[in-house]
């Protein structure tokens, strides 16, 4: 799925983001070459992964952890 959006809409998947909140988002991420993944607790993801960039209580956290890595 995220290299076909990839290629139709143009994405530079090394200057993307994406927050979700199961594991399985976590990994497409990853073998899609997503640059920065945020993963917020859930009742899908409960403890934080090795994989994720950040794991994010919920999403005002998710928010600012986007912002700081924007900002870095």
């Amino acid at each position: 799925m995220f290299k076909a959006a990839e290629k139709e809409f143009d994405i530079d998947m090394n200057s993307s983001v994406m927050i979700g909140d199961k594991k399985s988002d976590v990994q497409a991420v990853k073998n899609a070459g997503v640059a920065f993944n945020i993963l917020v607790k859930s009742k899908y993801a409960s403890e934080p992964l090795p994989e994720a960039d950040f794991f994010a209580a919920d999403l005002h956290e998710a928010e600012q952890a986007l912002r700081n890595y924007c900002e870095a």
